[in-house]
């Protein structure tokens, strides 16, 4: 349960659960991440909420933690993952040691993050975000259940 400044959060499985307090506003600025280590560990991007290091508490489970020496920023990023389901959850980047950056995804209130900012956008894969007015794509409701006009 949550209150309109405290967000929850949770991996796929249910294991790992989180809360983000004292969230001042009813939308939050999302990012979205086009470096080369979000390409291979999100297959594309990563969507992501920067938060205050205090903001993110651990409610449920304990995450695993990868420490990311590749990233394109030179920088490390220790990314913590549930290690049943996999599903990425949050990362402490030390080129912003204050700040934590929650996966949008994790989110129980998704609805409340707005994209704003794109980052690494030198490395947008081909098809993708710039060139989307560009490309013509059939869009269909759910799993091609049904063509979109």
């Amino acid at each position: 349960m949550s209150s309109s400044n405290t967000m929850t959060g949770a991996c796929f499985c249910g294991n790992v659960t989180y809360d983000v307090i004292n969230v001042n506003a009813e939308t939050l600025d999302g990012i979205i991440c086009h470096c080369k280590s979000c390409q291979r560990l999100h297959t594309m991007v990563s969507y992501n909420v920067a938060l205050d290091k205090d903001q993110l508490r651990l409610t449920k489970g304990e995450p695993k933690m990868y420490e990311d020496f590749h990233a394109d920023s030179g920088k490390r990023i220790v990314r913590f993952f549930c290690g049943d389901c996999g599903s990425a959850l949050y990362s402490y980047p030390d080129s912003m040691p204050d700040k934590v950056f929650a996966k949008a995804g994790s989110l129980d209130q998704l609805e409340r993050v707005i994209p704003k900012v794109e980052i690494f956008v030198e490395r947008v894969i081909n098809g993708t975000t710039r060139e989307a007015k560009a490309r013509e794509t059939t869009l269909f409701e759910g799993m091609m259940a049904k063509q979109l006009s």
